[in-house]
C-alpha cells in the first residue's frame, strides 16, 4: 500500500513544480506553529498541536494523511473556537472538499481534541486511539473503512467539584441547573404522606405547595407523588412522650442506579433533628480502557436540623436560586448513620415506646397546619450543551456522537464509546469479531 502511495505521489510532481503546493509535509519532532499547510501528504511522526483554533485544523491540496506520533487541537482562552481537525481534500482553488485517498493512523498513534473531528477518505485505517470530550464529534466517512484493533471515545463529563453555600450565594456543582424553588407553609395531613399500595409497597404523596421559577416569576403550584419508592426511616425518642420520626422516600426505577440514604447530627447542639443525606450511585466501566468508576449524586437536606432556610443566588448566572438548606452535587459528604427501623405507615398514625406503648396509641392530633417547607427542583446534564429540546435537534445530530459510514467496514476487535449515539451505516461488515461498542 505505502509503495502504490509514494509512487502516485511521484507522478505528481510535475504539478507541484507549476503550484505552492508541496509534495510532503512532514513533522518527526515537535511542532506548536498550527502551520499553514499546502501538500500532497501529510505525515506526523512526533507530536503535532494545532492551537488558538477558531475552526479545526485542515490542510489543502492533502490526498494521503499518515500519523503515527500525537495529533492535538486545543483553543485558548475564551474565543469561542472548535478545536479539532478535518483530515479531507480540500481543493486550494475552489475550497471544495472532497474525500481524500488515504488517511492512516498507526498502531500507537493518538489524536485527541476539543470538539470536532472527521475523518474522510476512500481508504481509512485506524489502528490507534481517537479521544474526544463528553460534547464532542467524531465522524468517519470512506469507502473502505478498517477500524480493526482501534479505539474511538467519547469521554464521560466531569466528575464534578462540589457544591456550597456562600450567603448570598450558592456555588452549583458541574451541568447542575435550578428549575425551580419554594419556601413557604402549607398544612398536611400526616395520614396521606405515604400509604400502603400493596404488598409492602407504598405511595408517597405531598401536599400542593407553592414554588417559583425563572419563567415563572409569579409562582405556580406542583405536588410529587412517588410510586412503590425506597422508603427510609429513623426515629429518635428524645423523651419518654416525644419520639422525632424524619422519612426519606427516593422514586427510583433503574436498577443499575444504588440509593442510600444516612443521617448526621445537626450542628445545633439543641436540635435534635437530624441533617439528610440521599446518595445516587452507579458504578460505569469504561470500554476503552477497563477502569471502572464510580458516577454519583448526592443532595444534602438540613432543613430539619437548621432552621434557618433562606434563597441563595447562584453564583454561575445570578438569576436562579436554591434554598440553603439544600446542596445537591456530584460530590461530597454522606451522613454516618443509617436507617434505625423498619418503615410502616402506622409511624405516622401511632406513637410507639418501648415500655409505655408497645402496641402503638394513635396520635390526637394528625393534621397539622401552618407548617414550613422548603422545595427545590433541579436538573442533571452531563454534556456542556446537548442542544437536545430544541427544535430539529434529536440524539443523531446532537454532539456526544459518533458517526460512522462506510461501503465495507471492518470493527474487528474495535472498541467505540460515545455518550449520545454511536450511528454506524455500511454497505458490508467484514468482522465485528471482539467488538465492544
Amino acid at each position: 500500500m505505502k509503495k502504490a502511495i509514494f509512487s502516485w505521489i511521484g507522478s505528481l510532481l510535475t504539478t507541484i513544480a507549476l503550484s505552492a503546493t508541496s509534495a510532503l509535509y512532514q513533522n518527526d519532532g515537535v511542532d506548536v506553529s498550527t502551520p499553514t499547510i499546502d501538500a500532497l501528504a501529510f505525515v506526523n511522526n512526533g507530536i503535532f498541536i494545532a492551537r488558538n483554533l477558531i475552526l479545526p485544523f485542515d490542510t489543502q491540496n492533502t490526498f494521503a494523511f499518515t500519523n503515527r506520533g500525537q495529533l492535538q487541537a486545543t483553543t485558548v482562552g475564551s474565543n469561542g473556537g472548535v478545536s479539532g481537525f478535518r483530515f479531507e481534500h480540500i481543493d486550494g482553488a475552489t475550497s471544495l472538499r472532497t474525500l481524500a485517498s488515504v488517511i492512516d493512523l498507526e498502531p500507537g498513534s493518538t489524536i485527541t481534541f476539543g470538539n470536532e473531528l472527521y475523518l474522510r477518505a476512500t481508504n481509512i485505517i485506524q489502528r490507534g486511539a481517537i479521544t474526544g470530550p463528553v460534547d464532542g464529534l467524531i465522524h468517519i466517512e470512506g469507502k473502505n473503512v478498517d477500524l480493526s484493533r482501534g479505539s474511538l471515545e467519547i469521554q464521560s463529563g466531569p466528575d464534578g467539584q462540589g457544591s456550597f453555600n456562600a450567603d448570598p450565594y450558592f456555588v452549583p456543582d458541574f451541568l447542575i441547573g435550578d428549575t425551580y424553588w419554594g419556601i413557604s407553609n402549607v398544612t398536611v395531613n400526616a395520614n396521606s404522606l405515604v400509604t400502603t399500595n400493596s404488598g409492602s409497597s407504598y405511595i408517597a404523596r405531598t401536599p400542593i405547595f407553592d414554588v417559583l421559577s425563572l419563567a415563572r416569576p409569579a409562582g405556580f403550584k406542583d405536588s410529587i407523588s412517588i410510586l412503590n419508592g425506597k422508603v427510609f426511616a429513623f426515629t429518635n425518642q428524645t423523651t419518654k412522650t416525644n419520639q422525632i420520626i424524619q422519612v426519606v422516600v427516593v422514586g427510583n426505577r433503574d436498577t443499575n442506579i444504588n440509593v442510600s440514604v444516612t443521617f448526621a447530627p445537626s450542628i445545633h447542639l439543641d436540635n435534635n433533628f437530624k441533617t439528610v443525606y440521599v446518595q445516587l450511585s452507579s458504578t460505569v466501566t469504561n470500554i476503552i480502557s477497563g477502569a471502572t468508576a464510580i458516577r454519583q449524586l448526592i443532595l444534602e437536606d438540613s432543613f430539619a436540623s437548621d432552621t434557618n432556610s433562606a434563597y441563595l443566588t447562584n453564583s454561575n448566572n445570578g438569576l436562579t436560586v436554591r434554598p440553603s438548606n439544600f446542596i445537591l452535587a456530584r460530590t461530597g459528604k454522606t451522613g454516618t448513620k443509617g436507617p434505625n427501623v423498619s418503615f410502616t405507615p402506622n409511624l405516622f398514625k401511632n406513637y410507639y415506646d418501648s415500655t409505655l406503648f408497645t402496641n402503638g396509641t394513635a396520635y390526637s392530633n394528625n393534621i397539622v397546619t401552618n407548617i414550613a417547607y422548603s422545595a427545590y427542583s433541579a436538573t442533571v446534564d452531563y454534556q456542556l450543551s446537548t442542544g437536545l429540546g430544541l427544535a430539529g435537534v434529536s440524539p443523531t445530530n446532537t454532539y456526544g456522537r459518533i458517526d460512522i459510514s462506510a461501503d465495507n467496514l471492518n470493527l474487528d476487535h474495535a472498541r467505540i464509546r460515545s455518550e449520545q449515539v454511536t450511528t454506524i451505516r455500511a454497505k458490508h461488515i467484514s468482522s465485528t469479531t471482539a467488538s465492544a461498542i
